[in-house]
């Protein structure tokens, strides 16, 4: 049961009851009905103000009653709050506990100053006590006998009900009469609908809605805005601009899907004396695909604010007409949704002819310049070792390869929201500073995320400089598009993780010897010399045979972290069989060689447990050599290594030496 809100003891009490009489005497079947009405514990905390009434409507019943003026009168609640005028009396707690506890009437102690009485009050049904009833004599007078207490306290429990009944027949007849407009908006609603049905050209249709609102609501001024470019022969049939702000009405509604009221005071047109304040209500034009534009409804200031059923019949007749909008635009987005698959198409299979990550970000730059007729684009990728984007394709050349942290511009808002953004005008509003916009002057902007095996992984951004230049159907397309981006990215990085790992050793982590003999052709080619350093673990075998095969391997690994860490970055490590390595050491000479390799020899006798030493051989070549090539330099290498094998291990040698 609802908390009640109480009339007050005056006029209009007469007319609740008068109306609840004239209800009943309509409607004779509503009193068994009533009768059967009961309150419950729950109800309890909200019966204060009716315990009240009741107990003084009871006392204006009872005053023909001799002895009820010579006894004072209390009700309790059940958490012992007195009701009505007066204050507690310092017995009274502990006979209300009582009757609490036991259900019965409970009498004062003998020896008390005034004798008083309290006796339960039970719900009709539940048996439940709703409120105490207390009779207290005046000084050294008495009370009447319990019995004719019980019958005084069942009348006032008949006057409580009683106001009950009163207070709860007037919600009834809400629920009737909210009834009857329902059944009146169901019977409207009909008719508006079949007559919408009937119609089949679109603007014939949007004539029909107009009409329809307006039969409902004389004083509306009704306006409707597309989404999308469409010439229409009404001049209520407006554009909806999506760069509009947050707080414009029209824009909310489209963006949520749902009717969206607000209260409109032009100040302007008030200062010249004109009523300008109104209701406003953007109803979203709503089919079964999207929401294609919205209606915006204003009602005059003294116009009555409309009623939730007659609210619901709008959207209603807005998703019935949205529906009907629909249809007759289904040949048309058939034929551009077949442009956009083909061009889709057309994309996807260029993009999955190059597995190398560079081509792919420059050829999906320059096809979505091309399909989008935009003037910059710029893709932007998540490195997730250094937790920052890092632009991987542009038209702009000095931002291919910049840094920015992960919490910057739109890409952080992508990466964050996993949302598209598009952006009618940078200059006049924007979410977030950016440097790609500023630096190529752009107002105009579209943003999707780059999309791998389900995460974020960057973003693609597509920029003009005329402000409103993207389209709402430019907006869907580059949704479209961005997946198949993000799928030949993916390919592309799968490529190269199995070209590595075809190149690398799974032991020590280091290239393999095959790796390294392209790598050295490729130099040789190019740079004017280069040296070779071949490093053997002396006495190898005697590692496995003494600590096992494991150890054996966890030796190799650790020997090849020293060798990297002792090379620079251009140097190339390689594993060139069993417990061989090898560094390649592009335009160096053999000196430069030999201080690498006595560093690795060094460090390796130093660090590594159990204590092991390398042998190292040193090779060189240039351009003024007669015989350049692969086989060559490693032939030197390893000769050189055989020497410091057969000189005592833990060595350098060259192949001068």
């Amino acid at each position: 049961m609802s908390k009640f809100h109480m009339t007050g003891q005056n006029g209009r009490d007469g007319d609740s009851v008068g109306q609840s009489n004239v209800f009943m005497a309509q409607y004779p079947v509503i009193m068994p009905y009533l009768n059967n009405m009961d309150i419950t514990s729950f109800d309890f905390p909200y019966l204060d103000e009716l315990l009240s009434y009741a107990h003084a409507r009871w006392l204006q019943q009872c005053s023909g009653l001799l002895w009820i003026n010579a006894v004072e009168t209390a009700v309790f609640t059940p958490l012992g709050t007195r009701v009505g005028p007066g204050r507690a009396d310092g017995e009274w707690p502990l006979l209300i506990k009582q009757v609490l506890e036991t259900g019965k009437l409970q009498l004062s102690a003998p020896d008390s100053k005034r004798r008083a009485a309290a006796l339960p009050v039970f719900s009709r049904h539940h048996e439940e006590i709703f409120a105490v009833l207390i009779f207290t004599a005046h000084a050294g007078g008495t009370l009447p006998e319990p019995e004719l207490l019980q019958t005084t306290t069942l009348h006032f429990r008949s006057c409580f009900y009683q106001q009950f009944e009163y207070q709860l027949l007037p919600t009834m007849l809400k629920k009737r009469n909210q009834s009857d407009r329902e059944a009146k908006l169901r019977s409207t609603m009909f008719q508006i609908a079949r007559n919408m049905h009937d119609k089949t050209d679109v603007d014939a249709l949007l004539d029909e809605v107009f009409s329809s609102i307006e039969n409902l609501f004389p004083n509306v001024r009704l306006t409707l805005f597309l989404s999308h470019d469409r010439r229409s022969g009404n001049p209520r049939v407006k554009q909806l601009l999506l760069h509009q702000g947050e707080d414009n009405i029209c824009l909310r509604a489209f963006m949520k899907g749902t009717l969206v009221a607000s209260w409109n005071l032009d100040d302007d047109n008030s200062q010249q004396g004109e009523d300008t304040a109104a209701f406003e209500f953007g109803i979203p034009l709503r089919g079964k695909q999207g929401i294609y534009g919205v209606f915006l409804m204003e009602l005059p200031a003294n116009h009555k604010y409309p009623e939730q059923e007659e609210l619901d019949l709008i959207t209603m007749l807005a998703d019935t007409a949205g529906t009907a909008f629909e249809n007759a635009n289904l040949l048309e987005q058939s034929n551009m949704l077949n442009h956009e698959l083909r061009l889709i198409n057309v994309l996807a299979q260029r993009l999955n002819r190059n597995l190398r990550l560079d081509d792919i970000f420059t050829f999906a730059v320059q096809e979505l310049i091309n399909v989008f007729s935009a003037e910059h684009c710029c893709i932007v990728q998540l490195d997730e070792e250094k937790n920052c984007f890092e632009v991987m394709g542009s038209t702009q050349a000095q931002l291919k390869g910049s840094m920015f942290p992960v919490n910057y511009g739109f890409s952080s808002i992508l990466y964050t929201t996993g949302e598209p953004i598009i952006l009618a005008d940078y200059m006049e509003r924007t979410p977030a500073v950016s440097f790609f916009m500023e630096a190529t002057l752009s107002r105009s902007l579209m943003g999707v995320p780059l999309t791998i095996n389900g995460k974020v992984k960057g973003s693609i951004l597509l920029s003009h400089p005329k402000s409103h230049y993207f389209s709402y159907d430019n907006y869907k397309l580059l949704q479209m598009f961005a997946p198949h981006i993000g799928i030949a990215i993916m390919n592309a990085s799968l490529h190269a993780q199995v070209k590595q790992l075809a190149n690398t050793d799974m032991v020590t982590g280091l290239h393999n010897r095959r790796y390294l003999n392209a790598k050295i052709m490729d130099c040789q080619k190019e740079d004017f010399c280069g040296s070779l350093i071949v490093l053997d673990i002396d006495h190898f075998k005697k590692i496995n045979d003494t600590y096992g095969h494991l150890k054996g391997d966890s030796v190799l690994e650790h020997v090849s972290r020293v060798v990297l860490a002792a090379v620079g970055e251009r140097d190339i490590c390689a594993r060139w069989g069993g417990e061989e390595l090898a560094v390649y050491m592009p335009e160096a000479g053999i000196q430069q060689a030999v201080e690498c390799a006595e560093l690795i020899r060094t460090r390796v006798s130093a660090e590594i447990e159990p204590a092991v030493t390398v042998s190292c051989g040193i090779a060189a070549w240039s351009r003024n050599d007669g015989d350049i090539s692969v086989e060559t330099l490693f032939n030197k290498a390893d000769m050189a290594l055989y020497r410091a094998k057969a000189r005592g291990r833990n060595r350098v040698v060259t192949e001068c030496t």
